[in-house]
């Protein structure tokens, strides 16, 4: 090891790591060439209060080592590292982190004890902790603000920094205030964390902490060539989950947007799974209940987390093998962080985005020019930053293009587009599975048996229940609960793939789409081989 490097040194006798990537040691470069290394240039930098802090961005992909961009530096600095956080659960896996590394930390959150708060600041005070750990509503207190103001800070850190962005205008307005907040604090130097951020973030996070200054932009290519991403839409997303979460391997991450959904599906799946192997976690649980899940799945080799984005922001387990989205996030940088929690270890994982069917599935026009992805920018360029991250997760999901990771990266660049090799997404496998599950079966039995049955009566003849008619396709889905047949009727009627009258003698009968709805790959007859009425059909549950 050359002595003469510092970096290199404490990169490997204090975080065992034995070489930086380019993008990592550069971050930290920018750092310490401006501040200095122990009793360098940090007293210089701070000498005229008119002195800007100097500012970076740094945008890494998950499982680069960020924190170590910032964990760094500050024990070889001359002055306290403030570390900004957005969730009380990030905060306690980095705090973690840095315990079981050796290395002294305070942590200021909603809560504190006068006591505990006067012991954090002497520990600062007199060096003996070099970095704090806060979120953005704790650094704006008054009476943390005024004592941090105080001391000699050398480095802000606000990591997750696209939180900035995504939640500051809505419903974190303290995230909108970090950029006084710094000019309070006069640190050295600045640096805002993220592993994903397009360029319409960026800006807006450069407005923010940075207004009107000039900033550095580090940033790498946001790709994780372990992960395998693919879209698959469903008829009954409850059939998909159960099945999916079955298939892939553990353990396993499943997002989706509300604490009541979370909840939900957790319920249902712990049906199908071993009860001890499934959990849920939102912000809404309590303090002592969210660290208990997030210690049970740290260490679960076979388990099934439930979470919103709550759990998405930097909890570090690297052995998460597969990450399943119920419906579409709001953005790609939502998406590419939560996904990233997969294969953190570098192992292969998978990444699924579950979604609900749509008239796309099944229109000729699904296949046809849709253009690419500088199109659509071109397109919503008027449109708000939020209505456009969403447009683009939407044609992720949605629309015709030749690669998933293509995709995906090219959102996140500013030209728009991405010609990375695909090292594996199902477009590019050739496995895609455009048509959900049951659509041949539900298409079939309208254009075989047109106004015969109402939705209960069909869901009952797919299920082969005792009492329904005898007839080609009866019995076509006796494999499906009866919760997930009627699912799947009611929401292929709603996207038009069957319909019904809703006046005169035939009203509420089903009859096949419109003609030219579907193409003519969808719907075809399956073999009658394939749906005899099965011996135990009376056990089949229709709701």
């Amino acid at each position: 090891m050359d002595n003469d490097d510092p970096v290199a040194t404490t990169a490997l006798e204090r975080f065992n790591a034995p070489y930086l990537f380019p993008y990592q040691r550069l971050a930290i470069v920018n750092v310490l060439d401006t501040i200095g290394i122990a009793e360098g240039g940090l007293a210089a930098s701070l000498e005229s209060e008119e002195t800007p802090p100097a500012r970076q961005v740094v945008v890494l992909p998950t499982g680069y080592g960020k924190s170590l961009c910032f964990q760094l530096p500050a024990l070889l600095v001359d002055g306290v590292t403030i570390v900004v956080y957005p969730l009380i659960g990030l905060m306690n896996d980095q705090a973690r982190g840095l315990s079981a590394r050796g290395i002294a930390h305070v942590t200021f959150k909603g809560g504190m004890s006068a006591a505990d708060r006067f012991e954090a600041f002497r520990l600062l005070e007199e060096k003996e902790a070099k970095i704090a750990i806060v979120n953005p509503e704790s650094l704006a207190l008054p009476a943390v603000l005024e004592r941090i103001s105080s001391l000699k800070v050398a480095h802000v850190v606000i990591d997750e920094a696209h939180c900035v962005s995504e939640w500051g205008d809505t419903f974190r307005p303290a995230y909108l205030e970090l950029g006084r907040l710094i000019e309070r604090i006069r640190p050295a130097f600045v640096s805002a964390f993220t592993a994903t951020a397009s360029p319409a973030v960026i800006a807006r996070i450069s407005e923010i902490l940075f207004p009107d200054a000039i900033f550095r932009l580090v940033a790498g290519i946001p790709d994780r060539p372990n992960i395998h991403y693919s879209v698959q839409s469903a008829l009954s997303l409850g059939r998909a989950l159960r099945k999916e979460v079955a298939r892939m391997p553990k353990p396993l991450l499943v997002f989706t947007s509300s604490r009541s959904g979370v909840e939900i599906l957790a319920e249902d799946l712990a049906e199908y799974l071993p009860r001890d192997t499934v959990r849920f976690y939102h912000a809404g649980l309590s303090k002592p209940e969210r660290t208990a899940i997030e210690e049970w799945f740290f260490t679960s080799r076979d388990g099934v987390l439930f979470a919103t984005c709550a759990y998405g922001l930097g909890i570090d387990k690297p052995d998460i093998r597969s990450v399943i989205h119920v419906g579409t996030p709001a953005s790609v940088e939502s998406y590419l962080q939560e996904s990233g929690r997969a294969g953190r270890d570098g192992l292969p994982s998978e990444a699924l985005l579950l979604r609900e069917a749509s008239p796309s599935d099944f229109h000729d026009a699904a296949s046809k020019g849709l253009g690419t992805i500088t199109t659509m920018r071109e397109k919503t360029l008027d449109a708000s930053a939020a209505y456009s991250r969403k447009e683009t997760m939407r044609r992720y999901a949605h629309d015709a293009y030749p690669c998933r990771r293509n995709f995906l990266l090219g959102a996140m660049v500013l030209g728009g587009e991405s010609n990375e090799a695909c090292a594996g997404c199902d477009r590019c496998k050739g496995n895609e599975h455009r048509e959900p599950e049951g659509a041949a079966e539900i298409i079939a039995l309208t254009r075989l048996h047109p106004r015969r049955f109402d939705l209960a009566q069909a869901a009952s003849f797919l299920a082969g229940r005792v009492g329904s008619p005898i007839a080609a396709l009866s019995s076509a889905l006796a494999d499906w609960a009866g919760d997930e047949i009627a699912e799947a009727l009611v929401l292929a009627q709603r996207i038009g793939m069957i319909r019904s009258d809703r006046y005169g003698p035939w009203r509420r009968l089903l009859k096949p789409a419109r003609r030219g709805m579907l193409n003519r790959e969808s719907g075809r007859h399956p073999r009658p081989g394939n749906h005899r009425r099965p011996a135990d059909s009376p056990g089949v549950r229709v709701s």
